[in-house]
């Protein structure tokens, strides 16, 4: 399954990851299986913050019709594309499900994405979607089987704040920077490791396009320097899915000022990376 998810409001408003998703929803929609998630308009004068969440509203109806279409298609794999961050939820909460706690959520991001609305500082969901789908109490929608600490790993993590440190080392989460990724396949062993001892079978491939070094691939809201080369991270998509069977995948948060820009890498993540066949 396709689950093209077109959502922008958990992260930066006004963004530029609708112009992203035009050129992504090119891309699939003549693919088998394609699903589109219907996304709300949105004023971004008026984000309608609820319990330090913005567009809290908007992002859970979107959440639940993302959440229907996956259920209703009960897919064996998903790659879910098109938005930001917080459209993996519906997709690792069903995988969850489906393989009863026994896949390992890979997080090739920047960022550690794991507050709650109560750490936030700036109350954009796409910085709450694991701790989301931990099953924390902030949270009014809770995922069928919530993902353990055992379950989790982060690739490329480089920008963190104080409260998502404290969670990380209180629940041992396993992270790894992007220059010690840079280096060799050691992180990865020791993740795949990790998910073993944990009972883990099958992987759930989270990738951020701003895991990428900033000079290599602007095209994200949130840049960040010294992150991994296009090359890197293609050998590290490739050498997780050598590793253990894939079970689904997303790509998230492209958002390209210009028309097409870094649509080529775009391209080369989902085939030469994930292993996709493009339409």
């Amino acid at each position: 399954m396709i689950l093209f998810f077109p959502q922008y409001q958990a992260g930066y408003v006004p963004s530029h990851i609708p112009l992203g998703t035009s050129f992504l929803r090119a891309l699939w929609q003549g693919a088998p299986g394609f699903a589109e998630v219907p996304v709300q308009p949105t004023d971004p004068g008026a984000p309608d913050t609820d319990r330090n969440v913005r567009f809290r509203a908007i992002l859970k109806r979107q959440m639940m019709d993302a959440m229907d279409i996956v259920k209703k298609a009960q897919p064996d794999f998903i790659l879910t594309t098109g938005g930001d961050c917080g459209a993996s939820f519906a997709s690792i909460a069903y995988m969850n499900e489906k393989y009863n706690g026994k896949i390992g959520v890979v997080w090739v991001d920047a960022h550690a994405d794991i507050h709650t609305p109560s750490s936030s500082p700036s109350g954009n969901y796409h910085g709450m979607v694991l701790r989301h789908l931990m099953g924390d109490v902030e949270f009014e929608i809770q995922p069928p089987l919530p993902l353990k600490a055992g379950q989790i790993a982060y690739l490329g993590l480089r920008d963190t704040e104080e409260a998502e440190d404290q969670v990380i080392a209180r629940y041992a989460i396993p992270r790894f920077d992007a220059l010690c990724v840079m280096r060799g396949n050691s992180p990865m062993d020791a993740v795949i490791d990790h998910f073993k001892k944990n009972g883990v079978t099958h992987l759930y491939l989270h990738i951020d396009c701003d895991v990428l070094d900033e000079k290599a691939f602007p095209h994200v809201h949130v840049p960040e320097p010294d992150g991994l080369s296009v090359e890197r991270l293609l050998e590290l998509l490739q050498y997780m899915r050598s590793k253990m069977p894939m079970a689904g995948c997303c790509l998230t948060e492209y958002a390209p000022e210009t028309p097409g820009a870094g649509l080529d890498i775009v391209k080369r993540i989902y085939s030469e990376g994930l292993g996709l066949k493009l339409p």
